[in-house]
This record gives structure tokens, sequence and C-alpha cells, in this order.
């Protein structure tokens, strides 16, 4: 035995109890998942038990718990004796993003419905906010901002089922987007289409705004599908 597998053996008897194995289970599936969806472990990053548990003090037990729950949501897959973080082929962007414009369609049409005037100056305020993290050339934050603005427009729309799937989707946007939003462009789109968004929010107008996030969804699906043909022609 190893001195690193000693050493994770020994926390596994130290943490025998259900409660403090769940507890750090849950802390453990946080911050990879944190890690993950900010593109600090990016997509094809491996991830091991023993590797994961060194890293943060813990046993294997509640390693093994928190890469089996983030597996199971989609961010990471089994290789082996390894997982990965996922990636995304074009085809399954494509079916998560038909996914994705169904939903916040729903979400902006509600939202026209029940939206206070601040509920949309904060989505405004989102916007500028990506503005600055796009200046600064920061990806991570104006990644966080985007689907945040996307996640309150679901929230907006006063039916916390359609936010909670628009919130789960978002974990696997933040790591397709990251191809896209690599490209300053990507970045400027966004905010351009955003920024329509708001306007027909505003003028409370329906078709408008379901239009204009049809476009917004469909046009990402483009841009990826372009940036990973051009990757593969570079490679």
């Amino acid at each position: 035995m190893t001195q690193a597998n000693a050493r994770v053996a020994e926390r596994d008897f130290a943490m025998s109890g259900a409660d403090d194995r769940r507890f750090v289970g849950k802390t453990i599936y946080s911050r990879l998942k944190t890690e993950i969806t900010s593109l600090t472990l990016e997509p094809g990053a491996v991830l091991s038990e023993l590797e994961t548990a060194i890293r943060y003090d813990a046993s294997r037990t509640p390693v093994r718990e928190a890469l089996h729950r983030l597996a199971q949501e989609g961010l990471i897959e089994r290789r082996g004796r390894h997982y990965v973080v996922r990636q995304f082929n074009w085809h399954e962007v494509q079916h998560l993003y038909e996914l994705r414009e169904g939903l916040e369609k729903a979400a902006v049409r509600l939202a026209i419905e029940r939206a206070a005037e601040e509920d949309i100056d904060r989505l405004a305020e989102l916007v500028e906010q990506q503005v600055k993290a796009r200046s600064a050339d920061d990806a991570a934050a104006f990644n966080a901002l985007d689907s945040e603005f996307h996640i309150q427009i679901a929230h907006i729309s006063g039916n916390p089922l359609l936010a909670e799937q628009v919130s789960l989707l978002h974990d696997k946007v933040k790591l397709i987007r990251r191809l896209q939003l690599s490209r300053v462009a990507g970045m400027a789109k966004s905010i351009s289409d955003h920024r329509r968004i708001i306007g027909a929010l505003r003028r409370r107008d329906v078709t408008t705004a379901e239009a204009e996030m049809s476009y917004h969804m469909r046009s990402t699906i483009s841009d990826y599908r372009a940036a990973t043909e051009g990757d593969q022609a570079a490679d």
C-alpha cells in the first residue's frame, strides 16, 4: 500500500459515521461542481477518486458519492477507472438547446405577464456587469453572469418548477458556452441579444420576446458548431 493510499484508508476509518460522510460528500460535491461550472476544471479534465480524496483531505467514500452525483447530473462521465469533465458534441448541444429554447420561451412569456419594472432593471444591471466582464476579458465572470440573466428571467416567471429546471440546465450550458465565449465576438453577441430581450420585456411584447429568445438559442447552436468545426480544422 502506497503512503497516499494509507492516508486515505486512515481517513476512511476515522470518518465512519454516516452523517459525517454525508456532510463531507455534500461539501466535496459543491466544491467540485463550482470548479466545473466556473471552468476551473475544464471539459476533458480527469478526476480520480484517490487524487480527489487527497486534494480535499477526505476519505474515498464521500468522494465516490460526490463523483457519482455529478455523473448523474451529466457534468462528468466515467472513463474506465476515472471520471472526466463532460465534453459535449454538436448533436448533444443541439438536443440540450432545443430543450432550453422551450423552457426559456415559456419563462420569458410568463415573465412579461408578471415582472415588475424593478425586476427588468435588475436584468439590465446584469447585462452592464457583463459589459464590464467583457472589458476585463474575464470569461469566467461573463459566463456566470450570462447564466444568471437567464435564471433570473425564470425566477421572474413566478413558476418555481420552471426556475429549477432552467437552473439545472445551466450547469451544462456553462460548459458548452466555454467555447463560444473564448471568442470576443461571442461575448458581444450575447450582450446584444440580452439587450433586445430586455427591450421586449419592457414593452411587454410577448411575440418579440419569444422570437428573440429563440434566435438567441439557435444562433448559439450555430456558433458552437462553427467553433468546434474550426478547432477540428486547426488540429
